[in-house]
């Protein structure tokens, strides 16, 4: 669909973009009654960068919320785009919000987040907020999180506001969500329930099976980045799947994971480092000789079919 300019968006929904942007909550509820014919100005809401200091963050992950609540298959593209957002919360959002519209093109983007098994609030990328006026979720009693990170959220105009996902018939406090799990519930709404619990039961320490095989292209990325942010007892279980799988793709990242300035716990970095060994013996094995051979140089059959010219010719018939 087309971005619709500034002045197609009709005064109704102006107004309520106006206030959308001044973090009005209403406004947001105003534009979803709208349904379909909202699609338009959310859009322009979603892509609007503006200049100056303003920060647009609320409104941003607004729409996006809103978009995904229409089922708007024409906002995949910008929603694909917010995934690689420096805005933690705005990528969750997006990721759900893809969940909801159903659209296939998302796959590919959503399979690796099913690796990504710290919560999303711990990750570095988290604390990349491109504002000097934070608007972050408040954190649940008890999370330690503004004492942890109290530095990276030092701000003259600090507002709190409440955000969170619908996941399981609750809604979840995205500082309680990993993007594992986001992208699992979107990516089983769009039909690909087995494949999600195929790689859940794997990071559980079972065999993925023919799936290994089936997948494995799409599955290295998902399995390279549990090995980083899983558990031990997943990081362990991802590794295994890594040599199983023959993933020499993974060799630098099982590096990185092992290097002395890792943070891994002694035995992960123990099976990193086993897995490397492993998947370079692997890498240095002679090939199998090609069951193709190279015909020109062998002796060519005789011709089954004979001369004819060269054969001798028939006596004439006797007159009668």
């Amino acid at each position: 669909m087309k971005l619709l300019g500034w002045a197609s968006i009709p005064k109704d929904d102006q107004e309520l973009v106006n206030r959308l942007f001044q973090d009005d909550e209403a406004a947001f509820h105003g534009l979803v009654a709208r349904g379909e014919a909202a699609v338009p100005a959310l859009l322009w809401v979603l892509q609007y960068q503006g200049g100056g200091d303003e920060d647009w963050t609320y409104a941003h992950r607004k729409a996006m919320e809103a978009l995904g609540m229409l089922r708007a298959v024409e906002a995949v593209e910008p929603l694909l785009q917010r995934l690689t957002s420096t805005d933690w919360i705005a990528r969750l959002l997006a990721a759900w919000a893809l969940g909801e519209i159903g659209d296939a093109h998302a796959v590919p983007a959503l399979l690796p987040w099913l690796g990504e098994r710290k919560l999303a609030s711990q990750s570095l990328r988290a604390l990349a907020l491109t504002s000097t006026s934070l608007k972050m979720v408040r954190a649940p009693a008890g999370s330690g999180f503004l004492s942890m990170h109290g530095l990276a959220l030092a701000s003259t105009s600090l507002k709190m506001v409440r955000w969170t996902i619908p996941l399981d018939g609750q809604e979840r406090s995205v500082f309680k969500l990993r993007p594992c799990e986001v992208a699992g519930d979107a990516l089983r709404k769009l039909r690909l329930v087995a494949l999600v619990d195929q790689i859940e039961a794997a990071l559980l320490g079972k065999p993925l099976g023919d799936l290994a095989r089936e997948r494995r292209a799409v599955l290295i990325p998902v399995f390279e980045r549990a090995v980083h942010t899983g558990t031990a007892p997943q990081s362990l279980a991802a590794i295994r799947v890594l040599v199983g799988m023959g993933a020499v793709e993974a060799i630098p990242s099982l590096r990185d994971k092992a290097g002395p300035l890792g943070f891994a716990a002694n035995r992960v970095r123990a099976a990193c480092l086993q897995a490397v060994e492993a998947l370079e013996k692997n890498q240095t094995l002679p090939r199998a000789a090609s069951p193709s051979l190279e015909t020109d140089t062998l002796p060519k059959p005789a011709s089954s079919a004979p001369d004819a010219a060269n054969l001798p010719k028939p006596t004439d018939a006797p007159e009668p």
